[in-house]
């Protein structure tokens, strides 16, 4: 039995995400409430308000929306008589002014989740604020890419701040998650693996010439196939290529945001860097270094790997030349001999729970 609260601002189209991870659940036992779906039926309901003025409503009036909202929610959670439940609502709304406002309160959230049996996943979903931005076009939302980026940190944060009960807070870019939220429902003990990769380097610029730019598609693709591969054995945390307009420096800009080591790696259970090509990132080996720093495995692969398990001055928990290796490597991890052994973790990847090595991981 398994409950996810999904967060996210508006724009990332988060009741069809759901409806697709159901989908690919095939069990037809998760029951899904959308808080914002209940809000808009009821303004609608009581003062014809249809949905994109809501913002513009008084105070009194959100208030009224929003106690319901939680009331008939907790109701349908306690009837719903389905072993799995996803409830998907935003925390933070635009109700205009400057800031992000603060909807719901923890009382009110606690109140769903003992309706639910207790909360088991909090995701806060992000996505490129291109595609946000392009959402957003027609809503009184602001839409511009560093108030899309605000946005995003404060309704992760307060999603993180607020929900320290549950059993685990996760940050998942919307590319994967319909394929990971049917993963955390489907999998009893799913393993979470932030993914690094070089970014800068593979980027094509416009002085490249036709060779530079067919080696970087070569080694782009060679990721993609990585992180295909991955997915079906864990839950693939992927960062996001993100220009940040917040920053006046072209470096800071080009920056990945979102590869925060506090979003990212410290709800996770390992991370595994991919490098197709011999090159150094300052970002990977930062996040591998904290990573390493708070007791979690590191797992690289990279040409430069052969020689040691410490690279670029980083201490790496498994090391391989080539993704192969590493894929070979989970396939044989099962024997025995593995007992005991840093390969033994690699058993956890694609071993149901409950398997006769569970010990191993725990």
């Amino acid at each position: 039995m398994t409950t996810i609260l999904v967060t996210g601002i508006p724009g990332l189209s988060k009741q069809q995400l759901v409806d697709d991870a159901i989908k690919l659940c095939n069990d037809g036992k998760v029951f899904h409430v959308s808080l914002g779906d209940l809000i808009a039926h009821e303004a609608y309901r009581l003062w014809k308000t249809p949905k994109e003025r809501l913002p513009f409503l008084e105070h009194s009036r959100q208030e009224i929306l929003r106690s319901y909202a939680i009331s008939e929610a907790a109701y349908r959670l306690k009837c719903s008589g389905t072993p799995h439940k996803i409830i998907d609502t935003p925390l933070t709304m635009f109700l205009g002014g400057k800031t992000f406002n603060v909807i719901f309160g923890a009382a009110q959230i606690q109140q769903l989740s003992e309706a639910a049996g207790g909360i088991d996943y909090v995701v806060s979903l992000i996505d490129e604020t291109e595609k946000i931005q392009s959402n957003l076009e027609g809503t009184p939302y602001p839409n511009s890419p560093g108030d899309i980026l605000t946005w995003i940190e404060a309704e992760a944060s307060e999603s993180d701040s607020l929900f320290a009960g549950a059993k685990r807070n996760l940050v998942l870019p919307k590319k994967e998650a319909k394929e990971n939220l049917a993963k955390l429902i489907t999998d009893e003990q799913p393993f979470i693996c932030y993914f690094g990769f070089p970014i800068t380097h593979l980027k094509e610029k416009p002085g490249d010439n036709r060779e530079i730019q067919e080696e970087k598609r070569k080694h782009n693709a060679l990721i993609e196939s990585f992180i295909q591969e991955m997915g079906k054995y864990v839950v693939n945390i992927v960062p996001l290529k993100l220009s940040d307009s917040r920053f006046d420096n072209p470096k800071d800009r080009d920056a990945t945001v979102f590869r925060d080591l506090g979003m990212f790696i410290k709800n996770s259970d390992a991370m595994v860097a991919f490098f197709p090509v011999d090159c150094y990132s300052t970002g990977v080996f930062s996040e591998m270094k904290q990573c390493s720093d708070e007791g979690k495995p590191a797992i690289l692969i990279h040409p430069n790997n052969s020689n040691g398990k410490e690279v670029f001055g980083v201490k790496i928990f498994l090391p391989y030349d080539t993704a192969g290796q590493f894929f070979d490597a989970i396939r044989i991890c099962y024997d025995s001999k593995f007992n005991g052994k840093p390969e033994a973790i690699l058993r956890r990847l694609s071993l149901p729970t409950g398997s006769k090595y569970a010990h191993l991981y725990r």
